[in-house]
């Protein structure tokens, strides 16, 4: 056999089987999915404390450390810092707080809110999501 056909056997690759690409695009969708309902959830359970510390509801004693690498180590805020305590403000409807918190906490809630619909669609209806 010629060495260029040999090659071009050993490069060339069977494609995987349909069934098994929408199962994996299922189980994809499926964590989303259940990510998004996560962040949901955990974002009504929590609360802010005197607008720095977040605990949940029924444990206010015990807030949460901070998660904020750099704000614990370096002392100064990332981009990022707020954006948790700005989401729990989005889900409570507390709008201006969370203005303050971040100002892009509304677009990131707005984001993980409309994979529910999408994710549940897609995975009713064995599609892409939009």
């Amino acid at each position: 056999m010629a060495p260029w056909i040999e090659l071009s056997l050993r490069s060339a690759r069977m494609p995987e089987p349909v069934e098994r690409n929408l199962s994996r695009e299922r189980r994809r969708h499926g964590s989303v999915l259940a990510l998004s309902l996560l962040v949901v959830v955990c974002a009504l359970l929590l609360e802010v404390q005197d607008g720095q510390r977040i605990a949940f509801r029924f444990l206010p004693d015990w807030p949460l450390p901070e998660s904020c690498l750099s704000r614990r180590m370096f002392h100064f805020a990332c981009p990022g810092c707020g954006m948790t305590r700005s989401l729990v403000h989005v889900f409570h409807g507390e709008w201006s707080a969370a203005w303050r918190m971040h100002r892009l906490g509304w677009l990131v809630a707005l984001l993980i809110v409309a994979q529910i619909p999408d994710r549940t669609l897609a995975l009713l209806l064995d599609r892409q999501p939009l």
